[in-house]
Formats: structure tokens, C-alpha cells, sequence
């Protein structure tokens, strides 16, 4: 018996030390890719003002050298948008050690709508909420603002091109306790069963046709997991697509 207890005792300490271990290198991958995104903005800004001055100065008669300046502009805000969208996801994986807080879930739901109005607007999007049902959340605020705005905002940029976009944004309650909410919409739906192309992998796009990073389902999946809960999705080409989240696990 004293022998078990011993050995169960080293392997504890095994265990801890290659956890401690894990954590540190989880760390400083963490503080080298917020380091590296945030080093590189300048090289890049310096490039975007080399490149508009070319252009502002610069004349050319080649119909496919002005092609060109429009591949290497395209080229540039992706490089721009692809540093900030990795500097936001380890300062949004910072934010999951934020406090919580019992929230109204429409109350943040408006201050989301409110943000992305311009786009909803730009494509006559109509947006209904019924949160009736679970109205209050015990989360981070960063963090649930994090999640809806950016499942909102795919539902806009994915819209169909042949109708207005209609999100649905419902909160109810499973087994009596669990609050989940659907984020429902009609855009251009995706196929699901496409091993090369995971959901919530980071920077694989469902729809190369529409400019995006990749980021956005990935920090929905994080944020929600680190909160002990999970996202479902189901979705239909051409016709739209559900993302499903339990907040938390059931008890």
C-alpha cells in the first residue's frame, strides 16, 4: 500500500511538472505572437505609405501595371487586417481571466447592433432579438461583446447576394437551466462535411469569394470552450446557416 501511495504520488509530480511546463510554453507562444503582430504594424504601415506615394506619384500607360498596384493594395490590407486580427486573438485569450458579471443579454446585444449599424444598414439587414426567455448571463463582457459581434457580423458578410440578410438572435433555456442562444441567418450557408475546411480552425475561410482572415468563428469557439460551454453549427448551402451556443455546461 505504501508503495502505491508513493507512486501515485510521483506520477502527481510528473504530471504537475509537465503541466507547469505546458503553461510556459503556452505562455510564451502567446506573448510571441501579440509581440510579433504588434512589431510588425510598423514594417507594414511604412510599406502602405512607400506604396501610396508610388502610386501618387507614379504614372503608368500599361493597363496591367495598374492591375498590379491593385493586387499589391489588395496585398497590403491583408497583411494589415491579418496582424490585427492575430493581435486580437491573444488579447482576446488574455480576456478570458476577466471577472464576470450577470449581464442583460439584449443590452449587449443592442451596444453590438449599434457598433455594426453602418453595416446593416448598407445592406437593409433585418435583425430580430427574443432573449425573453433567458435574458440574463453570468460572463465576461469583452467577452460575450467578443462572441456576438462577431457571429453578427459574419451573418452580414456572408449574406446571400440574391436577398437582404434576417438574423434571428433567440435565448432560451435547455433542461430547465442551461442558457443557449441560436444565432440564426439566410446568407450563403456552408458545407460542413469538408474535412480541408474545419469551422473553427484558425484562418480557414468557408468562402474564399469574401474577404476575410478566419479569425472570427476561431475566437467564438475559444471564448465559449474557456467558459466551459460549446458551439453547434448547421447550415444548408444557399440557404443559410445556425451557429448554437450552450454558455455553459449542464449541471
Amino acid at each position: 500500500a505504501c508503495t502505491d501511495v508513493e507512486d501515485q504520488y510521483r506520477l502527481r509530480q510528473v504530471l504537475q511538472t509537465q503541466y507547469d511546463e505546458l503553461a510556459r510554453a503556452y505562455h510564451d507562444l502567446d506573448t510571441f505572437v501579440y509581440a510579433a503582430s504588434h512589431d510588425l504594424r510598423q514594417p507594414a504601415l511604412n510599406l502602405r505609405g512607400l506604396f501610396e506615394e508610388l502610386r501618387r506619384t507614379a504614372t503608368f500607360h500599361d493597363p496591367e501595371e495598374a492591375g498590379l498596384l491593385s493586387m499589391v493594395d489588395g496585398a497590403l490590407s491583408q497583411l494589415d487586417t491579418t496582424l490585427t486580427d492575430l493581435a486580437t486573438t491573444v488579447r482576446t485569450q488574455r480576456q478570458h481571466r476577466e471577472p464576470e458579471e450577470v449581464l442583460d443579454l439584449a443590452l449587449v446585444l443592442e451596444e453590438v447592433l449599434l457598433g455594426l449599424r453602418p453595416q446593416i444598414e448598407q445592406r437593409a439587414a433585418q435583425v430580430e432579438i427574443n432573449v425573453g426567455e433567458a435574458p440574463g448571463l453570468l460572463y465576461s463582457r469583452a467577452n460575450l461583446r467578443s462572441v456576438m459581434h462577431n457571429l453578427v457580423s459574419n451573418a452580414l458578410k456572408f449574406a446571400h447576394p440574391d436577398r437582404p440578410p434576417r438574423i434571428q438572435l433567440i435565448s432560451y433555456l435547455v433542461a430547465g437551466e442551461q442558457p443557449v442562444l441560436a444565432v440564426r441567418d439566410n446568407g450563403l450557408g456552408m458545407q460542413l462535411d469538408n474535412p480541408k475546411n474545419p469551422v473553427f480552425q484558425l484562418f480557414r475561410r468557408q468562402h474564399a469569394q469574401v474577404e476575410g482572415t478566419g479569425v472570427g468563428l476561431y475566437l467564438v469557439q475559444r471564448i465559449v470552450s474557456s467558459h466551459g460551454g460549446h458551439v453547434e453549427v448547421a447550415s444548408l448551402v444557399g440557404e443559410g446557416t445556425t451557429f448554437t451556443i450552450y454558455w455553459t455546461q449542464p449541471a
